[in-house]
């Protein structure tokens, strides 16, 4: 009986973890948006945005702002880049690299990257932060 009840256990166990692999969402990128603003307003709301969210500036060029997120001691357990590129006429969010996030290619369609489901969110949330900083 003991013996039944640990296989039923590690059965289930590998049933539930195989399924949790099975679940990770596809990234999805934050439409670009469309906002006229000059190139100093569009980088200082991206920065103030990054700032707000905890993330990280690694690399600065005209027109492209790379963030790590978090910006915090949890990098040492994951962490996120992502791109924003910008100009007069708007910018985008994209998300570029991670680190314990279980990103993988996507089980339906393998050149799709899978990844934890709250990089959609984070994604997410940056863009409409910067948005608000133009507006």
């Amino acid at each position: 009986m003991m013996k039944k009840s640990l296989i039923l256990g590690a059965s289930g166990a590998i049933l539930l973890l195989s399924g949790c692999v099975g679940t990770l969402p596809p990234v999805q990128n934050p439409n670009a948006v469309a906002v006229s603003a000059s190139p100093a307003a569009m980088k200082a709301a991206i920065t103030r945005a990054a700032d707000l969210r905890q993330w990280r500036i690694v690399e600065e060029k005209p027109g492209l702002v790379r963030l790590a997120y978090p910006g915090t001691a949890k990098a040492e357990h994951f962490e996120m880049i992502a791109d924003v590129e910008y100009t007069k006429k708007g910018y985008s969010v994209e998300y570029v690299s991670s680190r314990g996030l279980n990103a993988g290619p996507c089980q339906d369609n393998p050149k799709q990257t899978c990844v934890h489901r709250n990089v959609n969110k984070w994604l997410q949330n940056l863009s409409s932060d910067i948005l608000r900083g133009i507006r």
